[in-house]
């Protein structure tokens, strides 16, 4: 951005230039010859400025469009790392699925096979003897002592006998 501040500041005082000679026009008009052919003289320097700023001006346009082509080229690789880092994404996911889906087929078969297990019989035998008398009360003490009256009493062999 300097170089364009200087080519501003060149333009500038090429202008300034420009003006002057105007002023050595009106002043060609009045008639002082000898001031202008002085002046005339530093003001010959002022076409290889013009050349300069015009030299100046295509140097920036050439470096802005530079600058512009690194950008772009830059953002392309960005897109272009997007994008590779996207596809692999995408790859892991379908990794991802694809372990989920072959654990879910595991698990399935091992339940298929779980379905058709056999189990053993169970046989329950009847209770064939006397319950013992359930006795709500505050009193542990009196409790336990029934019961161990109760079970000296009882015989496991011969339900029927007590």
């Amino acid at each position: 951005m300097s170089e364009e501040r200087l080519r501003n500041t060149l333009k500038n005082k090429v202008e300034e230039v420009h003006d002057f000679k105007t002023t050595v026009q009106e002043m060609f008009e009045a008639g002082n010859k000898e001031e202008i052919l002085e002046w005339s003289g530093n003001i010959e320097g002022v076409g290889e400025f013009e050349k300069t700023i015009n030299h100046l001006g295509a140097a920036i346009k050439e470096f802005q469009s530079s600058e512009t082509q690194a950008a772009k080229k830059e953002e392309e690789h960005a897109a272009q790392l997007r994008e590779k880092k996207y596809q692999e994404e995408i790859q892991f996911e379908k990794a991802k699925l694809e372990q989920k889906l072959k654990y879910e087929k595991k698990i399935d078969k091992k339940r298929d096979q779980n379905i058709n297990a056999k189990l053993p019989k169970l046989v329950i035998t009847h209770f064939k003897g006397t319950p013992l008398p359930t006795i709500h009360g505050t009193n542990p003490y009196k409790t336990l002592e029934f019961y161990e009256s109760c079970a000296q009493t009882y015989n496991p062999w011969k339900p029927w006998a007590s």
